[in-house]
């Protein structure tokens, strides 16, 4: 008797049928509701892996066309489209697949107003952040035989052919540590680069000296190893310290150590001679400068580290 009483409160307590149906309609609504949305979240999360892995891929074969001796070109920056009116205070806080220009406003007193700059976050692999410095193109007609005025204020289009400037350079490493990326296309067409663990440029008292990390890999070796602890010079102003005056023979701003005496039909802006190009009758015994007419294109490019 003690054990049916115990059945039937047992029972009792149970909820009826027609309780637990729309409750159960409820849930299975509310299961599906959810399912939905994670599926489709799960739909824009693939389709933006398979664009991100799109974009790798492109990047893979940019890399590969300059990290290795190659032939082509550097993917081309600057378009109608790539002006932004953002104000940003890093080329990292820009969305990966936005490169372009932007107003970059530094964290210096020292240069209380923002700039353009062209971010550049789609030509080479682990490329988010990059900022581009310098640029030089093919067939290009920015003259880069400026003066030291030109090349401390900076001086061209950032969507096209520029130099950054020298002293927004000096405020922009000053307060944060970058990385150094160097790329250069040749004459004959051979693309290479190099790439540098960190850089520092000192102010305009000391010459704007160039400080470098340790070179990290690239095809064009340590093209940059020559410039380390040199100052800035420009054809109307002399930091090389050998009196050959090599900005003013080469016609182009650079931190040049030293170069060859050249006569004047031998110059490198008068020369379309290639054979005059290699390294033993380099004007800078094959190093790195920005002006150098034995390459078509060169740009420079620092990240955030």
């Amino acid at each position: 008797m003690l054990e049916s009483l115990h059945s039937v409160q047992l029972v009792s307590n149970r909820p009826s049928l027609n309780m637990m149906v729309p409750k159960a309609k409820t849930v299975i609504v509310s299961c599906l509701f959810l399912a939905i949305c994670h599926n489709v979240q799960g739909i824009k999360y693939l389709s933006d892996l398979i664009a991100n892995l799109n974009k790798t891929c492109n990047s893979l074969e940019n890399w590969q066309s300059w990290m290795n001796p190659a032939k082509g070109s550097l993917p081309p920056i600057g378009s109608s489209l790539s002006h932004h009116s953002n104000l940003i205070s890093s080329c990292k806080k820009v969305p990966i697949d936005a490169s372009g220009v932007y107003l970059l406003q530094p964290q210096s007193d020292s240069v209380p107003y923002p700039y353009p700059v062209y971010c550049d976050h789609e030509s080479f692999i682990g490329s988010h952040g990059w900022i581009v410095i310098q640029n030089r193109q093919e067939n290009g007609r920015l003259n880069f035989d400026r003066n030291w005025a030109e090349y401390k204020e900076g001086f061209g289009d950032p969507n096209g052919e520029f130099w950054l400037g020298l002293e927004k350079l000096h405020q922009l490493l000053k307060h944060d540590r970058y990385e150094l990326l160097i790329v250069m296309k040749a004459k004959d067409g051979k693309m290479e680069g190099a790439r540098y663990g960190w850089v520092t440029i000192a102010g305009e008292n000391d010459g704007y000296r160039l400080d470098l990390g340790t070179y990290a890999y690239g095809s064009a070796g340590p093209t940059m190893e020559y410039s380390r602890g040199a100052k800035f010079s420009t054809p109307d102003r002399n930091n090389d310290g050998t009196g050959r005056e090599c900005a003013d023979q080469l016609r182009s701003g650079w931190w040049f150590r030293d170069c060859r005496d050249l006569p004047d039909d031998r110059r490198v802006k008068n020369s379309k001679n290639l054979s005059l190009c290699d390294k033993q009758h380099h004007p800078y015994d094959g190093n790195f400068f920005m002006g150098d007419n034995c390459l078509a294109e060169t740009r420079m490019l620092i990240r955030e580290l």
